[in-house]
Order: C-alpha cells, then structure tokens, then sequence
C-alpha cells in the first residue's frame, strides 16, 4: 500500500466558490484513465472521501460514491477515515453502508488523529456496521509523527501539535484497543 495523498483534489485548497458544473465528470475521466493504467500494472485506486476542511470536491460517503459511479471502473475502491467523518457525518454505519460496494479499507484513527480510542469516535456503530456489510479489508492506523523530518510531513497535513511522539507506542495501544473489536465480530 502505497500513500499518494488526494488523487481527485488539493488537499488543503478548499475552493470559496461553487465547483464547476462539470467537475465531477471531468474528475471521473481522469479516475477512469487512471484506474486502466493502475489496472494494467496491478496497482488498485483507493479514494478518501476528506472532510471539507481539505478539500471540496468528495467528503461524503455519498460524494465518493457518486464519484466511483460515474467513473465506473472495477479498479476504483473506497476508503473510510473515521477522522474525516467526525467533520462529515451523523450516522457511521449509515456511512458504512453507503461504501460497502467498494469498501476497501478502513483508516483507524481518533477525532484528534491520535490513537483509537478515548476520543468521541462511535467505535462500536462502526464495527458493528464493518462487520454487518461483510468488511474483510484492511483496517490501518494512520498516524502523523511531528518528530519525523523535522515535522514538515505532519505539518503540511494541517497537524500542528504532536499526536504521535512515539510511533511504536502508538501502534502498541492502537492495537491493543482494535483487537477485541475485531476479535468480537470476526473472531481470532
């Protein structure tokens, strides 16, 4: 899994007009061709929907989809940040729903981007929901240590204070709270 950052936008550009009518069906080309090229080199195309404090153009469920729609391609799969939703939606499993078609992997993380749990992120409607729809994707940690190249990659991301100081404990007590969420509903 490689990171590319926002394949359909600017992250951190949010626009302070109306996109252009046409927006989404140019975006949709684009995704398509790269969809074929990825295809062709057996690399898969995975799209965020990010919260409108990044970007404009999918943070929804229902934007993300309707994106992958129109772009109809089988190499194209959705992505679900539980840090992005905290700006975007009401209902996670509502959320997980809507994704499900083209669920393919799931980015754990608190609404203050630090390690799962503790924070106000619903936990248990989302694992309930993962597991309802039949999710058997990845479920990553996504993280932003400050203290890597001097903080310039977390701080080009919007992260001005230090949720990961230590990568290593930061994965420990992530998994240490995602096992028996998953343990629960997919068992050992």
């Amino acid at each position: 899994v490689a990171y590319a950052g926002a394949l359909y936008g600017h992250p951190g550009v949010v626009k302070r007009r109306r996109p252009p009518a046409g927006e989404y069906a140019w975006t949709a080309e684009g995704l398509h061709a790269l969809a074929d090229y990825a295809a062709a080199r057996g690399v898969k195309i995975v799209l965020e929907p990010m919260s409108h404090f990044r970007t404009h153009l999918a943070n929804t469920p229902a934007q993300i989809m309707r994106l992958l729609d129109l772009a109809d391609h089988a190499n194209l799969y959705a992505l679900l940040d539980t840090y992005h939703f905290i700006a975007e939606v009401r209902d996670y499993a509502a959320a997980v729903r809507t994704m499900a078609p083209k669920l393919w992997c799931v980015h754990t993380c608190e609404n203050d981007r630090g390690v799962p749990g503790g924070g106000i992120v619903p936990w248990d409607n989302l694992f309930d929901a993962l597991h309802a729809v039949g999710f058997d994707g990845p479920l990553t940690m996504e993280a932003y240590n400050s203290s890597i190249d001097g903080g310039d990659f977390a701080f080009a991301r919007g992260m001005f204070h230090n949720v990961c100081p230590d990568g290593a404990e930061f994965v420990r007590a992530g998994l240490e709270f995602l096992r028996p969420h998953v343990a629960r509903r997919w068992g050992d």
